[in-house]
This record gives C-alpha cells, structure tokens and sequence, in this order.
C-alpha cells in the first residue's frame, strides 16, 4: 500500500539477523502507522528524516493483527534473534483490545503496520500533513515519571475522567522537544495514545502514539486539591480493586535506604548484572492509612532521585535523616504502581511487584 503522513516519532534502532530496523510513528490526519524500516530504507530515516518531516511510502507491505512475536509489535524496544526465536516458541498472549476500545482517546481495530522493504519507495516531500486531527487527544495529569530503565521511561497520570493511565513505550530520548519537558510532575500533557496489545497487559497500559508537550503546570493550591482528591484510601484498596496504579498518603514514614543494584537484582532474578541500568536503588518503609506497614519498597521517582542527589551533595552525612525528615515535617503523598510481570516468582500478594512510582511533598 501508499501512505503519506508526518514523522510523529522515530524509535531506537533494533537488529534481526543483521539487518538494522528503524521504527517509525508517521501519520495523517485520520490514523497513524508503526511503519519498520529495513535495509537501506532504515539507513535513510537515520541520516536524512526528523521528526516533524512528511514522508511519501509507496509500495509498503501492510499487515494488521499481532503476529506470533505478540509483545514486540507493542513494545519497540531492541531485541536480538534469539529472544524472538524464543518468543515464537512461547506463542503469544496478547491482551483484549476491545476492553479499552473507546476509553481515554482509545481506538479499537485492527493493528496497522507498514514494512518498508527491498521493493518500496521512500521520499520526504513538502506537504502540510495535520497528524491527527480526526483523533480525540487524551490531557493527564502527571503524577509519575520514573528514572529511564534500559532506555524506556515509565509515566503515568490521571485524566480528566480521573482514570489513571500509563502510556507504555516512551524512550529517553524522546522526554524532551525543542529543549522542554514533555512530561513533569503535577502537570498537564496532552497526549495520544492507542490500545496495548502487547504481552501481560496491565489496566491502565495504553500505547503511546504522540504527546503534544505540557500544556500548563498546577498551581499550589491545584495540587493540594488535585492530590487530596485523587488520594486511595490503602495500598490494598488500590492494588485489591484490579488496578496497578494509585495514590496514597503514607502514615508515617519509617526507612529511606539506598541498596546496590547488584544485589537486589540477583535476589530477585529480575534482570542480569550486565543489564541493569543504575548502580542504586532507594527502598522505602512505611505505613499507610489503614496502618499496615510495608518495607523495602522501590522507589522509582526521578525527581526523588534528584532531591537524594542533591541532598547527598551538601550534607555527606546527615542528608538520609534531613530527607526523612523533610518527609515527615510536610504532607508526602506517593503515587504507587506494580511491575508488569511477578518474574516467576509465586506467592506474591498482588501478583507483581510493588514500587514507588511519583513522591510528591506539600508544605503543610
């Protein structure tokens, strides 16, 4: 098939059997594509194409649905040959779509693809393309925006509706435009998302197609409201009601600690020492309003990795008691998540891994 639209997004670089592979968000004005370049089509994307430029494709292969690599046509992170061998033995276990269809600026359907190989043509061209103005964008208020991992950032907000969603498959690279934030805390980003179809998909996992950038930031008196309105009353009513993401108001906070990545990670079987992306972790203790306590639990918040950074910086020795402290001394409010798989470990109570997600501090 033919297809013409504006570069939205480019995605890392990946390789099968040898042959780069470049993928690529381009729409128009009705739909979008997740368009793979190979060969030398993926070369000329990488030297010649930005984002903002309209490309002209002819002769594109076009397929829909989730072949037998279920997750990786969701998920457009690099993987090897292997790992997709390995996937295909597995078979896929791709979730409902038509469960989200109309929800947050959700469209149900088939999912489109282009690949752009050996017998297809590629040209940028001068055109006004308005990508997307048949779709309806979704505005969050952003309550998460954890530390890059392998690449990918993990964000997550509530609508306008008051449902939480977590676009899923945001690169680093990808958190700025023109030098600006796309995604801050306590403000509010319009976005475009679409249906996950990927593997072990968790309520609020949406695909993410665009983000227009921030639209405006919450005042004081917005976010006491904002986050006093949106507060859960437990970890358990939130993780208990079938969702994987909330906000609670911990009781008291007992523990901040920093533990090596090494360690935690083998412990856990999650991820290998090669692959880990930082050499620490902060582990939380605490006790919610119902007053059950819980310890160790990850923090994720970049913006709480910062403040730890700086703190440590001017007060070598005291900056864990001045952090605690300024925990206590304030309203701290911690947004909270769990992980999309229990990394074959049973028995956990929420069927995945509970983590800290956004921690948010209010003057009292």
């Amino acid at each position: 098939m033919d297809f013409t639209g504006k570069v939205l997004r480019i995605l890392p670089l990946r390789e099968v059997s040898g042959e780069i592979i470049v993928d690529a968000i381009i729409a128009d004005e009705r739909e979008y594509k997740r368009v793979s370049f190979w060969g030398e089509h993926a070369e000329f994307v990488l030297s010649e194409v930005r984002v903002g430029d309209v490309l002209k494709i002819k002769n594109a292969y076009e397929f829909s649905g989730v072949d037998a690599v279920g997750s990786e046509l969701s998920s457009p992170a690099p993987v090897s040959l292997s790992s997709l061998l390995a996937e295909k033995r597995k078979g896929s276990d791709v979730s409902d779509v038509g469960a989200v269809s109309g929800v947050s600026g959700v469209r149900g359907g088939a999912v489109r693809r282009l690949k752009v190989s050996t017998y297809s043509h590629v040209e940028k061209i001068v055109a006004e393309v308005k990508a997307l103005r048949a779709w309806k964008p979704v505005d969050i208020t952003v309550l998460a925006v954890a530390r890059p991992e392998k690449g990918k950032v993990c964000v997550a907000g509530i609508d306008t509706a008051g449902n939480w969603l977590r676009p899923q498959s945001i690169y680093e690279g990808e958190m700025l435009s023109e030098g600006k934030p796309r995604f801050k805390n306590l403000c509010v980003s319009r976005i475009y998302v679409d249906a996950w179809r990927g593997r072990r998909a968790r309520k609020e996992d949406r695909f993410f197609v665009h983000c227009d950038g921030i639209l405006r930031e919450l005042n004081e008196k917005e976010r006491r409201e904002f986050l006093e309105k949106h507060t859960d009353p437990s970890v358990e009513a939130v993780f208990k009601s079938g969702r994987t993401l909330g906000l609670i108001k911990p009781r008291r906070i007992l523990r901040i600690h920093e533990e090596r990545a090494t360690k935690k990670r083998r412990r856990r079987g999650e991820i290998s020492e090669r692959e880990r992306s930082h050499e620490e972790y902060i582990h939380i203790s605490f006790q919610d309003a119902s007053g059950r306590i819980y310890r160790k639990w990850s923090c994720r918040c970049s913006d709480f990795y910062k403040l730890w950074d700086e703190m440590r910086a001017k007060h070598r020795w005291t900056y864990k008691w001045r952090i605690r402290r300024m925990l206590r001394k304030n309203i701290t409010y911690f947004a909270i998540g769990l992980t999309h798989t229990d990394y074959g470990v049973e028995d956990l109570e929420f069927g995945a891994y509970p983590m800290i997600v956004g921690v948010h501090i209010v003057k009292k």
